[in-house]
């Protein structure tokens, strides 16, 4: 999911897919600062969604910490262990799959590293091939972001998230994560294919 503008304007596409999760009895993991946790937590709320209760029974994580880091470090190799080891306790929890959200730029912490970059976002690719329960939307906001991690971000997605209803084949995506396609190019399809501008 490619953000641009207020970060906040996520969170109408984000919520009706928490909603659909946790109705199709999977746990949803949002991982962010806490103040966008905190604002996702709210517009659940204002919308008529039940969030303590959610919170209570394990449904829904609001991931805020920065512990997957390593003295401020990414270890993407950590990462993915961690995300491996999520799923599994979802599974032993009774519930059918893991969802998860987070943004990019939090999630690296100081790191601005195009290859652990990469390397994680390979690394999930695999893992949701590898296991149907498991899906996820990255998210990365093009405005503090240095070009070429959102280049290599979007084009190590076989799929681009619009909002609830709409997930697009991407014509960008290169598993090797070589793209020289320009951002601006990028960008320009995502808005025309969704017919939305959000800028």
């Amino acid at each position: 999911m490619v953000l641009e503008g207020a970060p906040s304007k996520q969170f109408h596409r984000l919520a009706p897919l928490i909603v659909e999760k946790l109705k199709s009895n999977h746990r949803c993991f949002y991982a962010n600062g806490p103040e966008m946790a905190a604002g996702m937590r709210a517009y659940l709320d204002a919308n008529g969604f039940l969030v303590a209760h959610e919170v209570e029974r394990g449904a829904l994580v609001f991931g805020t910490q920065q512990s997957h880091l390593i003295e401020g470090h990414f270890d993407p190799n950590r990462v993915l262990s961690m995300v491996e080891a999520i799923i599994e306790q979802a599974a032993q929890d009774g519930f059918d799959g893991l969802w998860g959200c987070g943004d990019i730029g939090w999630k690296l912490g100081s790191d601005r590293d195009v290859d652990l970059l990469m390397a994680y976002e390979r690394g999930v690719e695999e893992v949701a091939q590898a296991r149907p329960g498991f899906s996820c939307v990255c998210q990365y906001h093009v405005d503090t972001l240095p070009a070429d991690f959102a280049r290599s971000a979007f084009s190590s997605h076989r799929s681009v998230y619009v909002n609830e209803a709409v997930s697009l084949a991407n014509p960008y995506y290169d598993a090797q994560g070589t793209s020289k396609a320009q951002v601006h190019d990028m960008l320009s399809w995502r808005r025309l294919a969704a017919q939305e501008d959000f800028v």
